[in-house]
């Protein structure tokens, strides 16, 4: 049997070896398809995970997204660990939605420490202006033109913490002189207005400035806040907006916004707030901007529906393929089967010897497909698509010996007299 089936390799081997390319190729083709559609799975996985979406308060028309007075039990659902609603605990945070939240708030202050600057700028234009980072105030994105230099290391982080630090303008920072620790320091007179009577003295030391002609100080938002709440009595922010932590959960977090939030109405119409003991309206409204991820996501996700469509029908054709290449293989080889048959050869051994013989054409094709795979790499899906395609030829095989070892000896060699 073994001495047989070697000399039929030896005698097929041309063919035997284009069969195994075959295979080899039919084989890599698949992995690559499949591969197509793990890649946009991935590249959706990427755009769920890369993509930032951000969410802001707005005025009921979306037409003003600062100076909108926004109290405490507002900003408490993005910062607090804790979330209750008509009067119940929640079991997960409003909070735990988002992340990078950015507040602005603003104070005024009079400087007392330094006379030079006592009278420096009109009140109006003296602001202490809390933000939680940089990116919360528009005014200093670099975008505008601003650049911003710290003097110590992690300025940016310190800025957003709740040490008593501070940046200002260079035009500002010309006007006052260093410690005697080698730092800028300034005593403040922080109130609610600017023509307030009350206020809370703090001293801030500079950490940065950046390159804008302008008074404003910026600090610090917890800061700011404990001086509010100091002053008032209340924490009111200007402007609120936030980055959705998990983009997969868009939908979940939208649930929540409408029960806080109205959706933005060009009219202005008051949004009735839904369960409201009595009948009240919102007074803000929340957007989130998703256009950017929502267009790339539904377009790699239709491109990966039409894929999958196209699967099954990549698959049966390369099953076709395989089945009737390894039935044409076989068949061509009649004579000879009919001349093992007519010398006594029983049936099962020649099946035998042909599905051996292509068991091995199929190893000669896995190299194949792995060297195609090495040009192109898609990953492992598809492996049994693959097998199925190798089955197939071997069906192809085996049928085309049965029906060729079916027949009489002697009436294979007269067909091909």
């Amino acid at each position: 049997m073994i001495f047989y089936v070697t000399r039929r390799i030896r005698r097929n081997a041309g063919k035997g070896f284009a069969m195994a390319i075959l295979l080899g190729f039919l084989g890599w083709f698949l992995l690559l398809f499949n591969g197509f559609i793990t890649q946009k799975q991935i590249e959706i996985d990427h755009a769920y995970e890369t993509m930032p979406v951000s969410v802001v308060i707005s005025n009921l028309q979306g037409t003003q997204t600062d100076n909108l007075w926004i109290p405490e039990s507002v900003i408490d659902y993005f910062i607090r660990d804790s979330y209750s609603y008509l009067g119940k605990q929640e079991p997960v945070a409003f909070s735990s939605y988002v992340k990078d939240v950015k507040i602005k708030s603003t104070l005024y202050y009079t400087i007392t420490a330094n006379p030079a600057l006592a009278d420096k700028g009109e009140a109006e234009n003296q602001k202490i202006v809390g933000i939680t980072s940089t990116a919360a105030e528009p005014a200093l994105s670099q975008t505008e033109g601003v650049q911003i230099r710290y003097f110590v290391q992690d300025g940016e982080a310190k800025l957003g913490s709740g040490e008593p630090v501070c940046i200002v303008s260079e035009s500002f920072l010309d006007s006052l002189t260093m410690d005697a620790d080698g730092k800028y320091r300034m005593v403040l007179q922080v109130h609610t207005s600017p023509d307030a009577n009350e206020a809370k003295t703090i001293t801030v030391e500079i950490i940065g400035c950046y390159t804008k002609a302008d008074n404003t100080i910026y600090c610090s938002w917890n800061t700011v806040a404990e001086i509010q709440k100091l002053l008032s009595g209340e924490i009111v922010a200007d402007s609120l907006e936030a980055t959705i932590r998990d983009n997969r959960e868009l939908d979940a977090f939208r649930v929540l916004l409408k029960r806080h939030f109205a959706e933005v109405n060009p009219t202005g119409e008051p949004t009735p707030i839904p369960n409201a003991p009595v009948l009240s309206y919102f007074r803000y409204a929340a957007t989130i901007h998703d256009q950017h991820l929502q267009q790339t996501v539904g377009s790699l996700s239709q491109n990966m529906r039409t894929l999958q469509l196209l699967l099954p029908v990549v698959v049966v054709l390369a099953l076709i393929i395989a089945f009737f290449a390894g039935f044409l293989y076989v068949y061509v080889q009649k004579k000879p089967l009919a001349v093992a048959r007519s010398l006594g050869t029983s049936k099962n051994t020649v099946l035998l010897s042909i599905v051996l013989e292509n068991l091995v054409w199929i190893a000669v094709g896995v190299p194949v497909c792995l060297g195609l795979l090495r040009l192109m790499y898609m990953g492992h899906r598809g492996l049994t698509c693959v097998a199925a395609v190798n089955f197939g030829f071997l069906a192809g095989t085996w049928i085309a010996g049965y029906v060729v070892c079916g027949k009489k000896a002697y009436y294979s060699l007269k067909e091909d007299e």
